[in-house]
């Protein structure tokens, strides 16, 4: 699978380019844009909110008083059942970042966890700290054992969470591999893994914001007080509730599916998920980034010849239709247009603006590419 470009790419393109200017200019100073760009690729993978590597979803909108709760490292036969009884009484959704060594050793915890209606993100099989230190082939295994493992529970996660949120260079191609993304943190009470819960619901309520996705984890505190850890979620529950902060589903909060229930085993096809993450943003990009200028030109050109192409009597059969940037002028100039693709979510986009429209001649199909 071909990765497209990250900001470390861009970064190395532009590190190495000044360097040969500066090998024309003074030599003594070529070596520093390297130098930078060595240290950025060191120091990047640890800022658990910057997107170095590859894409990272950190925290949702600011504009909408809400927040997500997610857990991470277990299941854990003491705090997990404990938890999911304190949600249940709060009504409050939260995905848990499970790894699959202890998937597999406590599957009736991963079993309850969905029977509760909350959402379950990969965290990696064995969960090291160093694991974004090994190599590619360890951190593939990591992600894909512990992916097959999950989805022995008809499920298949779409979200990976990185153990301690570290990434690697390696992540992003395995990710969209495996039709995954990254998501990590943006409030944290620094817990060290439950091993300082003291005060943990008042340094969170002291720095959460609107959009903030909170970490914490439900695994037994080194010293063994799960009553106060259960004492210090339900302070923060309640905290949230009194800063008028909903608790809504991580899917919610960033606009982006967490998990797919899916009986087959055979998980999401990568290509098809990668276009359903783009859906919600894809007009935007198109029309106000970096390819815009390219896709306006298209568009002018697509509008000129427009009329000389179709005739009201055609019927077309438009592949690969996104979200009906062009599908909307075929459609007025022809009888039916059967716009195809592999992406649901830009389908949907597609049938809303048909009907916002009022055009009736646009049939959006869904093509499954596994059976192409």
């Amino acid at each position: 699978m071909i990765c497209p470009l990250a900001p470390a790419h861009i970064t190395a393109f532009v590190a190495f380019h000044i360097y040969a200017l500066l090998l024309l200019i003074d030599i003594r100073l070529a070596p520093l844009p390297l130098v930078l760009f060595i240290l950025c690729c060191l120091i990047a993978p640890v800022l658990t909110r910057i997107g170095f590597y590859l894409p990272i979803i950190s925290r949702g909108s600011r504009s909408i008083p809400s927040v997500a709760l997610t857990f991470d490292d277990g299941p854990d036969p003491e705090v997990t059942p404990r938890l999911l009884k304190l949600l249940a009484s709060h009504a409050v959704p939260a995905t848990f970042f499970v790894t699959g060594i202890r998937a597999e050793r406590f599957p009736e915890l991963i079993r309850e966890i969905l029977a509760s209606g909350h959402t379950i993100g990969n965290h990696s099989y064995n969960h090291s700290p160093f694991l974004m230190l090994k190599g590619k082939q360890v951190l593939e295994s990591e992600v894909i054992t512990a992916q097959q493992t999950l989805q022995r529970f008809g499920i298949t996660p779409l979200a990976f969470r990185p153990p301690v949120g570290i990434t690697s260079p390696h992540l992003w191609r395995i990710l969209l591999q495996q039709g995954m993304h990254c998501i990590n943190f943006s409030c944290r009470a620094f817990d060290r893994g439950n091993r300082r819960i003291a005060r943990l619901a008042e340094k969170m309520l002291a720095k959460v914001r609107p959009g903030d996705i909170l970490l914490l984890h439900d695994i037994t505190p080194p010293a063994g007080d799960v009553q106060q850890l259960m004492q210090e979620f339900d302070q923060l529950i309640t905290g949230l509730k009194h800063k008028q902060l909903a608790i809504v589903p991580l899917a919610k909060l960033i606009a982006r599916e967490v998990m797919q229930v899916d009986d087959s085993l055979s998980g999401p096809n990568p290509a098809a998920t990668f276009y359903n993450d783009l859906a919600a943003t894809y007009d935007h990009e198109q029309f106000n980034s970096g390819v815009s200028l390219s896709r306006k030109k298209e568009w002018e050109l697509f509008l000129a010849r427009l009329p000389v192409l179709f005739s009201g009597t055609n019927r077309i059969l438009e592949i690969g239709a996104g979200t009906g940037i062009f599908t909307l002028e075929i459609a007025r100039h022809c009888k039916e247009v059967l716009a195809t693709d592999i992406s649901r979510n830009m389908l949907d986009i597609l049938d809303q603006k048909a009907a916002a429209a009022g055009l009736d001649n646009i049939r959006p199909t869904l093509v499954d590419i596994e059976s192409c």
